[in-house]
């Protein structure tokens, strides 16, 4: 897996993000090349507090099935 903390894959990653252009398509999924990035950039925004989030149920509820069809 590439870690950014390790020059040789930083490096990898950023000339792969330089290469992008607003015409560049996905190669799986929906997201535009803007949409993209701004989702891992996000990513990396949750843990250092700029972006902040809820903390999900654990473990997650389930919806029985009554009170599903009610």
């Amino acid at each position: 897996m590439k870690n950014i903390f390790n020059e040789a894959d930083k490096n990898e990653i950023l000339q792969r993000i330089e290469k992008l252009t607003p015409e560049s398509k996905p190669l799986w999924g929906t997201m535009n090349v803007g949409q993209m990035l701004a989702h891992c950039a996000n990513g990396s925004k949750m843990p250092t507090g700029e972006i902040k989030t809820t903390r999900a149920p654990f473990p997650p509820r389930r919806q029985d099935s009554a009170s599903a069809c009610t």
